[in-house]
């Protein structure tokens, strides 16, 4: 499907550094409109969709939903960047991740 048209999808999976890392064209290719993120290390879920600020991020842990206004996702016009928030990039923590364009 070309860029833009909706419906696109991919999956993958890092490794927290603790400090921004990004996913661009040769994983994803595409500007996401959703993104989760299973931190499996610590069992929290977060999200960010195209309808929140950039770098902002809702994480459920333990039945606590928290808003993180900076360090969260950030789109990008053929990915999205990880911010240092430590529910999505603690250092070594291993993270599934899920995008939609």
């Amino acid at each position: 499907m070309p860029a833009g048209d909706g419906g696109q999808f991919h999956a993958g999976t890092y490794t927290g550094t603790g400090v921004a890392l990004k996913i661009e064209k040769e994983v994803l290719g595409f500007e996401p409109k959703l993104v989760h993120i299973y931190n499996l290390t610590d069992g929290s879920f977060s999200f960010w969709h195209q309808n929140m600020t950039d770098a902002h991020v809702l994480t459920q842990k333990a039945g606590t939903t928290s808003h993180t206004t900076s360090n969260g996702i950030t789109p990008l016009a053929s990915g999205f960047q990880v911010g240092t928030d430590a529910a999505i990039n603690a250092s070594g923590d291993v993270c599934h991740w899920i995008a939609w364009g």
